[in-house]
């Protein structure tokens, strides 16, 4: 059961629904968006998931390869024990 109250994607209206479509996997704009859960424990407040969504497109644009960032995240996750 969830502890974090949500609004999920296909409620969302508004800014929410903006921030959320900022922040989807960019592959899969469609509806309903497959905004990935770690994002959506911001939906509470859109002003810090858009933020956040900036933060994350910051960090994840740059000249690495796919392979090379997702290679850093995993040992990130392992380092600080996150098993997401």
């Amino acid at each position: 059961m969830a502890r974090i109250q949500v609004i999920p994607p296909s409620r969302a209206g508004g800014r929410l629904h903006e921030a959320y479509a900022a922040v989807a996997v960019p592959q899969q704009r469609s509806l309903p968006l497959p905004t990935p859960n770690i994002m959506q424990v911001f939906s509470l407040r859109p002003d810090y998931l858009e933020a956040v969504g900036k933060y994350w497109h910051t960090l994840w644009s740059g000249t690495l390869s796919r392979v090379n960032k997702e290679m850093i995240a995993v040992a990130v996750s392992k380092a600080t024990q996150c098993h997401y």
